[in-house]
């Protein structure tokens, strides 16, 4: 005689409910945020900086950012998460000379892994 266990309607519902309480838990999150930006003229071997408010980011999110125009000779940006909320983005000019980007606008992702 087989062992014919089958589960009830409740069981079934509370297993479902279970599930997604876990997958909203889970859940990754995006959260995007911009700000015009107009660099001094960033000397050589030097670092340009600015913040960007991101509310909800946190102090250990990844953090990337870009900017509008070209960098001319900038280092692929870097940017951190130093305080709750706010992105610090760093431009640095490894260059023999001046650079002058511009105006332009700085785009900020922020991943939160739960």
């Amino acid at each position: 005689m087989a062992n014919d266990k089958k589960l009830t309607e409740d069981q079934i519902e509370k297993g479902v409910k279970q599930l997604l309480l876990e997958s909203k838990i889970n859940r990754n999150r995006t959260i995007k945020a911009s700000a015009v930006f107009d660099p001094a003229s960033i000397a050589a071997g030097a670092f340009a900086t600015t913040t960007v408010s991101v509310p909800g980011a946190l102090i250990g999110d990844f953090v990337k950012a870009t900017f509008s125009l070209s960098l001319a000779g900038i280092k692929p940006l870097s940017a951190v998460i130093n305080a709750a909320d706010v992105a610090t983005i760093y431009f640095e000019n490894p260059t023999g000379g001046a650079i002058n980007l511009g105006s332009g606008t700085v785009n900020v992702r922020v991943d939160q892994l739960k």
